[in-house]
């Protein structure tokens, strides 16, 4: 019945779909446009989250992550924002002289064990790399890393030992990660560039030490070339507000565009793929606010989709716009998505109680742009070369396909189903490491029959093909 070749299975990307393709507002992830209906994480423990702080060992706390993402999955929320190394406390390690060794054992297991809970529930992250923060000073009670790394970014032979030694293994690591949505580079980079006193008081914060813009254009630009170079994965920036990412008044300007980022550092890859904003409740008066439907997104004349990165969830701290109507407004006003801080309501601007249900009712209400698919759980058509063919003589289907096995398959089954609905299984291959295989699958049929392939990897986790038809 059935004869059995060299086989290898499929990789999890996303089944290609054009038929929003002409939303160029939107962000597209896999070939479909999506709408982040998001939350920032940002962390459950302070620069602490992966890998280990050489005074306090490890923080990683798997239960937490795990019922972050089933929350997520819960209420439509379809991608959250993690940051990583924040201010350099825990992670990477440097020498004396500040140069970047590396990471710590933990690190990329911690790093490995989130994306898999976050894939299992259909989760979207977007890693922030690196904070402000790591301008700021907080050596005395966090230890000598914690802060204090301006160099990292003004000196580029120490930007590119962070590149050579932790960015580039972890790019390639996660680089056909299904469920990582972008790298973004640093969070709210303008509060550590030195910049000309600001008559709003709103706006004149800076960090302990400060950096030129060009360097930090340039430390931007580098880290985006690298990703761009090792892998097809997008980059942003999370810029801390829209009056730097808009070349009309009164927004100071485009920081972070192709030119801008080019001209400081000479390579084609130095570029972002999206634009990211943030918005709190002072920035309304200044114009930099991107829920004011007097003010759209093709107001400001931004040449890339823009993402609303942070914006607070509770109403004390806004109370020009309820958070239906942030959401909606974002969606209104042609942004590409917008992202509720924060899970934890650690600093009262936002805890996940304050936004959950209003994330929950965008969702059910917008579903083929929120979860225009379930991140990793549906094989992609271009990798798996299904093919079926009807043999009137023999009165069967001839199956034939070709896969790409992932390492931590288990098994797969071949499933045949008549109304598309109810399916029943026909055969179970278990996994093998042998390379490349095709398989031949006879079925003895005169129906018209519909079949799809299920996929199980060592987790648990489960993903299935599209349904392909018979010919008969």
């Amino acid at each position: 019945m059935m004869q059995r070749f060299h086989f290898s299975f499929f990789s999890l990307f996303f089944l290609f779909n054009f038929a929003f393709a002409q939303q160029n507002h939107l962000i597209q992830f896999e070939g479909k446009p999506i709408f982040i209906n998001g939350l920032n994480v940002a962390w459950n423990k302070f620069g602490g989250d992966v890998g280990n702080h050489y005074m306090w060992g490890s923080m990683y706390d798997a239960q937490w992550f795990e019922e972050l993402f089933a929350q997520c999955e819960n209420h439509g929320i379809n991608c959250v924002r993690l940051w990583i190394h924040t201010d350099g406390r825990g992670n990477p390690e440097f020498d004396a002289n500040g140069f970047v060794k590396g990471v710590d054992g933990d690190f990329f297991a911690d790093l490995d064990d989130i994306f898999l809970r976050a894939k299992n529930h259909g989760i979207l992250i977007m890693p922030c790399l690196w904070s402000f923060d790591m301008c700021k000073d907080f050596t005395g009670e966090a230890g000598v890393f914690a802060g204090k790394h301006e160099a990292l970014i003004s000196d580029s032979l120490k930007t590119l030992s962070y590149i050579n030694k932790v960015l580039i293994p972890m790019v390639k690591r996660y680089s056909e990660h299904c469920n990582l949505f972008a790298w973004e580079i640093i969070n709210e980079p303008e509060w550590a560039i030195s910049r000309p006193q600001d008559e709003n008081s709103n706006w004149a914060y800076t960090t302990d030490v400060t950096v030129e813009l060009k360097h930090m254009q340039r430390f931007t630009a580098m880290l985006a070339a690298a990703i761009h170079k090792n892998s097809n994965k997008m980059v942003t920036t999370g810029c801390a507000a829209l009056r730097w990412s808009s070349n009309v008044a009164p927004a100071v300007g485009n920081w972070y565009g192709d030119k801008e980022l080019q001209n400081v550092y000479a390579d084609s890859n130095a570029y972002l793929n999206f634009y990211q904003i943030h918005y709190y409740d002072y920035m309304h008066s200044a114009n930099a606010d991107p829920f004011d439907t007097n003010y759209s997104y093709e107001y400001w004349k931004m040449d890339k989709p823009c993402l609303i990165g942070e914006q607070p969830g509770n109403l004390n701290r806004d109370s020009i716009y309820s958070n239906s109507e942030k959401i909606n407004n974002a969606f209104k006003n042609h942004y590409a998505g917008h992202m509720f801080w924060s899970y934890n309501g650690y600093d009262g601007i936002g805890s996940f109680k304050d936004f959950k249900n209003e994330c929950k009712v965008f969702a059910n209400e917008n579903k083929e742009l929120v979860q225009p698919f379930i991140p990793c759980k549906t094989m992609s058509a271009s990798n798996l070369q299904f093919k079926i063919q009807y043999n009137a003589a023999k009165k069967r289907n001839e199956l034939k396909w070709r896969a790409e096995n992932p390492k931590t398959l288990v098994y797969f089954d071949l499933e045949k189903s008549e109304d598309g609905i109810h399916f029943i299984l026909l055969q179970r291959f278990p996994a093998n490491e042998n390379g490349d295989e095709y398989y031949f699958y006879n079925d003895k049929s005169n129906a018209a029959c519909k079949y799809r392939l299920k996929y199980k990897d060592s987790s648990g986790f489960e993903a299935v093909s599209q349904i392909y038809f018979s010919e008969n």
